[in-house]
């Protein structure tokens, strides 16, 4: 219970966002300390994602990281200076336990950024998201540290499924927080039985958020969970016509994937109950 506790704080600012002179923006899954940062697998065991952004959608984070620094100290910053009209370009940076950072080449795209949070008149990130799931003809990646869906993600997933997507979903094998761990497996076991693609990394915190469907790619800060959806404060792209980002985020999936291990085990009956009953405490994870 102690980790449910730690994650009951409301109002969270869960974004991760850097700008420089309005024009350059780094964004994406990762925190900013050594163990999410380091270069090296003998540095961290932690699997993550981070993106370089030059044009448009660079002042956009650039405004959002603005009003978020005004909501916190209740000064307004001077504006940046203007950005040029050109459009957007992406690279990313990834890591993983085995074999360290890679990187995919700049290119232009059509970035989409999206901003959720309690401050928003709906829910633009779970939107986002069933809107995404509904409409996959093929396939629909998915990377997330924790997974805890609502009734309506479960369902749409579990619509994919049935429906002959490509359904993978891939998890840490045992991530920082056990109780979410638990009741996670109550959910992946359910898709599983509908023909979904279950992965446990094993060697290390898999803490990228990433969502591969179709051609389309969505990636940011936002887990699979009802504080994502709902509480937190969060920053996700939506990123389409960058052939280059979506193979190499593509690759970096499979990498992971080969490494993984594969399904989940049914629990006995009297632990299947109790993460029946823990699954009722979801909302709050």
């Amino acid at each position: 219970l102690a980790a449910l506790r730690a994650r009951t704080a409301n109002l969270r600012n869960h974004r991760k966002i850097g700008v420089a002179d309005g024009a350059r923006a780094w964004t994406g899954c990762r925190n900013i300390a050594d163990v999410y940062l380091a270069d090296h697998a003998e540095q961290s065991l932690w699997a993550d994602l981070s993106y370089v952004i030059d044009g448009p959608a660079a002042a956009v984070l650039d405004e959002i990281c603005r009003c978020d620094w005004q909501f916190a100290t209740g000064e307004a910053l001077p504006p940046s200076r203007a950005v040029a009209a050109s459009p957007d370009a992406i690279r990313t940076g990834a890591t993983d336990g085995d074999e360290g950072a890679g990187g995919g080449e700049q290119a232009l795209a059509r970035v989409q950024v999206l901003a959720s949070g309690p401050d928003q008149r709906d829910d633009p990130w779970h939107a986002t998201l069933l809107k995404a799931l509904m409409e996959a003809r093929t396939r629909v990646w998915i990377a997330t540290p924790y997974f805890v869906p609502d009734e309506a993600v479960q369902h749409a997933l579990s619509i994919a499924a049935r429906s002959g997507v490509d359904v993978r979903i891939l998890i840490p094998k045992r991530s920082d927080n056990r109780m979410v761990d638990f009741v996670a497996r109550t959910y992946l076991r359910d898709l599983q039985r509908l023909g979904a693609r279950v992965l446990l990394y094993p060697k290390g915190m898999m803490h990228a958020k990433l969502m591969l469907v179709d051609d389309a790619v969505v990636t940011g800060s936002a887990n699979m969970d009802a504080r994502s959806f709902f509480l937190n404060y969060e920053v996700v792209l939506n990123v389409d016509g960058d052939e280059s980002l979506r193979i190499t985020l593509e690759r970096w999936f499979q990498h992971l994937e080969a490494r993984s291990e594969v399904g989940v085990r049914p629990y006995p009956v009297w632990r299947e109950t109790l993460a029946d009953l823990a699954r009722l405490l979801a909302p709050m994870m």
